[in-house]
């Protein structure tokens, strides 16, 4: 059965913490048996440069051995440092403490992440798919929706086009693409596919749950519609643990965003003219991901 979405969004936008309930183990059966016993293997993703440790039954990749899976990683960091920190430091006595996504809103290089990627930051840098990094400022903030505007000298290939009149379907599918962190620092733009939450009425407020997969890093990455635009920001990944408390039903790859009223708001009070669409041909996920791969950046925050 499914968690009500009202229920979900009151839980999403609660301050108190939740609590996780205890429970006793029942007997595994036997297909859960073989998964756990199965062996650990290096498995290799080729689409994303990247190798992991895991169960043999849980490798989607390549088998490879012990001296492959180490050349494998020590190319990629190397690709990493290169992407990062090449040549001389951007900002000499800072280090790279953690990294998030935004996306271009305008032609003049603003761009748009969280407060809670750069708002804190002594320094910030933006690096464009396939780009270096550059070095960019806090234009403005908007804690309470969780909003930071950054400004970096660029011009950008493509902007974000807001979705005009926001009205969300239920179950109305979207992409997210962005930079979360697979292990490894990301390098370059991964998509995940998914839908809004809730099979019934959409009650839009400052957030809204999508049943996505979303990771360390995704933060500031743009909800895109079909047809490529933007209907929300990704904020966080909901608190299952505090959904089971209050429903005691198990909700996976839950993610929250910030509606885009909060955004136009940020953009507008600070000098940007945001870019809408009420209308436009859906494409298919192989566009629609080349699509947002020229509207994101990662963010950079330096310490």
């Amino acid at each position: 059965m499914r968690t009500p979405y009202r229920l979900v969004l009151s839980i999403l936008l609660a301050a108190a913490p939740g609590v996780m309930a205890g429970a006793s183990a029942a007997p595994a059966p036997s297909w859960r048996v073989a998964q756990e016993t199965s062996p650990l293997v290096w498995c290799y993703d080729a689409a994303r440069s990247l190798v992991s440790r895991k169960p043999a039954w849980q490798c989607a990749g390549k088998v490879v051995d012990d001296d492959e899976a180490r050349r494998i990683q020590s190319s990629r960091a190397r690709i990493i440092q290169h992407k990062l920190q090449p040549g001389a430091p951007l900002f000499p006595g800072k280090r790279l403490a953690g990294t998030g996504t935004g996306f271009f809103v305008s032609g003049k290089g603003h761009a748009l992440t969280n407060d809670h990627v750069a708002g804190q930051c002594a320094a910030v840098s933006v690096t464009p798919a396939g780009g270096a990094p550059i070095a960019a400022s806090v234009i403005a903030t908007d804690r309470p929706h969780d909003l930071a505007l950054l400004q970096a000298p660029f011009a950008p290939p493509s902007v974000a086009a807001f979705r005009a009149p926001l009205r969300l379907e239920p179950m109305e599918p979207v992409m997210v693409v962005g930079y979360p962190l697979l292990q490894l620092v990301a390098i370059r733009p991964i998509s995940v596919s998914g839908h809004v939450y809730g099979d019934g009425p959409i009650t839009l407020s400052d957030r809204f749950p999508l049943s996505i997969d979303i990771r360390h890093g995704n933060s500031g990455s743009p909800v895109m519609d079909g047809a490529g635009r933007v209907i929300g920001i990704i904020s966080a990944k909901a608190d299952t643990p505090k959904i089971y408390a209050r429903t005691k039903q198990v909700v996976r790859d839950l993610g929250v965003a910030i509606g885009e009223a909060a955004i136009l708001d940020l953009l507008r009070n600070n000098g940007v003219a945001p870019t809408t669409a009420d209308a436009g041909p859906a494409m298919d996920e192989k566009a629609l991901f080349a699509h947002g791969t020229a509207l994101v950046a990662q963010i950079g925050c330096w310490r």
